[in-house]
């Protein structure tokens, strides 16, 4: 990863070595995969206590992508169809307990009909103009095709976006700080557009006039301004460094370069092209506020909290698509790296099998996992990404496969070396949360603020015993919580 000791940054944090194959994987064609079925869960997003999804079709039913598969207690959709054609089975996949519809695709890729509802247009109307739509309208658009983050937690976009707290800013994360996964790039590099103007639609969905797009790599700028002053007829530059480039709106009715004649936006903005370095985790929302714009979430709170809201570049993309469409995203960038001979960037339906996308990235290079010896599927990055299977179906927000190699070591005790505590960018100390944690100590538990992990994985992975820390902070975390309540 990228260093600099001039680059914005957060406290903690650690520079991970670099995957060497990662930027060959950019420069690579986008591979698209056509699966032979896809199986979507019942709901995209996690449902309140004691809600449950409806699911409207049965086995046997022909849908087409983008239809509906099933719906909340407000009738809003909760899943889509990501391929054509017929569903094959309704029940559990694997260990989960939500329900997956198993589509058969019949290749056709036939769209579903659009509801002429004001900002929905039907497949022969053609591409809409962006800029007409107000913020009640992107806000009622994000739910009516259920937005959700691409960058790994999934949360409902329109959830976050209809916060009422003052926001000033947004920032859209570019920054792949985790190991083996390029998705983010390869969609940056491949569709610059798609993210610049949807990251303009995000900001007006919150009522924002400032928009800090952070990156990693400082060779993605380049490609970032020509996007900006190609897509935008008056922008100018307001200052520019080694680091950044600001562009201010010229005036306050500026169009898109390709439509004239079409509405634009009508309030004045800025857009920061932020590169922020590569130590890791700065792709987490609570670091990337502060290496980006200087400010601290409140413990407990949200980014809203500090005026800022953040969205994964994908999430940016993905709702211009809908904007300009009228449809759901219903695929994605996913890469898959790691101890396999081919790795790729593919173009995934939502609910592919990962032995689908295995298939088409050469063979494995060491056994799967059996033990702990041996290599293992992780879905998601190396740091923060969940135990998989061949089996298991990619979700929309998750953006890679990866292939972990044989690493692990036996759990051994703790030498109370401090590299946990001086690598934590959350500032607690994880060697003695997982001590109070396996003695069962809630009362310390609360004073240590084991509520404060995000999950990033370094204790773990610093740790020479190899101790599980994340996974005891983690569950130290939740114990302390059921004890505050």
């Amino acid at each position: 990863m990228q260093r600099g000791d001039s680059l914005p940054d957060f406290y903690g944090g650690l520079y991970l070595p670099e995957y060497e194959e990662s930027k060959e994987l950019t420069d690579n064609k986008i591979e698209e995969i056509t699966p032979r079925s896809v199986f979507i869960e019942e709901s995209r997003v996690s449902l309140a206590v004691g809600e449950e999804a409806k699911i409207s079709v049965q086995i046997g039913d022909e849908v087409k992508i983008g239809q509906p598969l099933s719906v909340g207690s407000n009738l809003l959709p909760l899943s889509f169809a990501s391929v054509s054609g017929t569903v094959r089975s309704i029940g559990t996949v694997g260990d989960s307990e939500q329900r997956f519809i198993e589509i058969e695709n019949n290749r056709k890729n036939e769209k579903a009909e659009l509801r002429e509802d004001g900002f929905s247009s039907s497949p022969s109307s053609g591409k809409r103009d962006i800029w007409s739509y107000t913020r009640e309208q992107l806000l009622l658009l994000m739910e009516r095709t259920l937005l959700t983050g691409h960058g790994g937690a999934g949360f409902p976009a329109y959830k976050k976006y209809q916060t009422k707290k003052n926001i000033d800013c947004v920032l859209i994360n570019i920054c792949e700080c985790e190991p083996y996964l390029t998705c983010d790039r390869a969609l940056t590099v491949g569709a610059a557009q798609d993210v610049i103007e949807g990251a303009v639609l995000l900001s007006r969905a919150a009522n924002s006039e400032r928009i800090v797009v952070c990156i990693e790599d400082a060779d993605l700028i380049t490609p970032l301004s020509k996007t900006v002053k190609a897509a935008f007829r008056d922008v100018k530059i307001q200052k520019a460094d080694e680091h950044s480039i600001i562009y201010r709106s010229g005036s306050e009715d500026f169009s898109s370069s390709r439509s004239r004649s079409a509405s634009s936006p009508s309030q004045s903005w800025e857009i920061e092209l932020l590169r922020v370095g590569g130590k890791y985790p700065s792709g987490s929302e609570r670091q990337l506020i502060k290496a980006a714009v200087g400010r601290e979430v409140p413990f407990g709170g949200l980014p809203a909290d500090a005026g800022v809201l953040v969205s994964n570049a994908a999430t940016a993309a993905a709702f211009r698509r809908s904007v300009n469409g009228g449809y759901p995203a219903v695929r994605r960038i996913v890469t898959v790296s790691g101890a396999i001979t081919k790795p790729k960037n593919l173009l995934v339906p939502e609910g592919t099998k990962i032995a689908e996308l295995a298939a088409v990235c050469g063979e494995f290079t060491e056994p799967l996992r059996s033990g702990r010896k041996q290599a293992a599927i992780i879905l998601g990055g190396p740091m923060t990404g969940e135990w998989a299977t061949l089996d298991t179906p990619v979700p929309l927000s998750v953006g890679g496969v990866t292939v972990l190699p044989a690493i692990f070591g036996e759990e051994g005790a703790c030498i109370r070396c401090g590299r946990c505590e001086r690598s934590c960018p959350a500032g607690i100390v994880p060697y003695q949360i997982d001590r109070a944690d396996r003695a069962v100590l809630p009362h310390e538990l609360l004073s240590l603020s084991a509520g404060a992990c995000i999950a990033c994985g370094l204790c773990s992975y610093v740790c020479p015993a190899h101790r599980r820390l994340t996974a005891h902070t983690l569950h130290a975390a939740k114990l302390a919580r059921r004890f505050a309540d």
